[in-house]
């Protein structure tokens, strides 16, 4: 059974169990967005790794791949990291009067941050 797929989505972090078989089905080499919750050099780490290898490991086998993400920790909307095009987006978190700094603590370990227009925008490749 062949299953065609011009997208697939994946949100990190999670487990990468079953990964090869999830990108064997896509037979189209159609774009594969990677959707972290932040993605910066300055903070670089296990999530940031993973996903650079294997989207440079997509790319040589024939598929596009792009990171879409918030602006946490930066203040570029588009970007190119190791030769793969990075969206970024505007976000909030839900607690209204967060003061900066506390800001700053949630975009480094993991705030659960929410980004309307990204979602807006990205809904047009499902």
């Amino acid at each position: 059974m062949t299953r065609h797929a011009n997208f697939i989505l994946r949100s990190y972090p999670r487990p990468l169990i079953g990964v090869r078989h999830k990108l064997e089905y896509d037979m189209d080499k159609g774009m594969i967005l990677n959707i972290p919750r932040r993605f910066v050099k300055s903070e670089w780490g296990g999530t940031e790794t993973v996903i650079t290898e294997t989207s440079k490991s997509l790319i040589s086998m024939g598929y596009k791949a792009k990171i879409v993400t918030t602006q946490a920790l930066s203040s570029k909307s588009n970007d190119t990291i190791y030769d793969i095009p990075v969206k970024r987006f505007p976000y909030s978190y839900t607690r209204l009067g967060l003061k900066n700094q506390n800001k700053l603590l949630l975009d480094k370990r993991g705030g659960n941050m929410y980004s309307i227009r990204m979602i807006q925008q990205q809904c047009i490749f499902l």
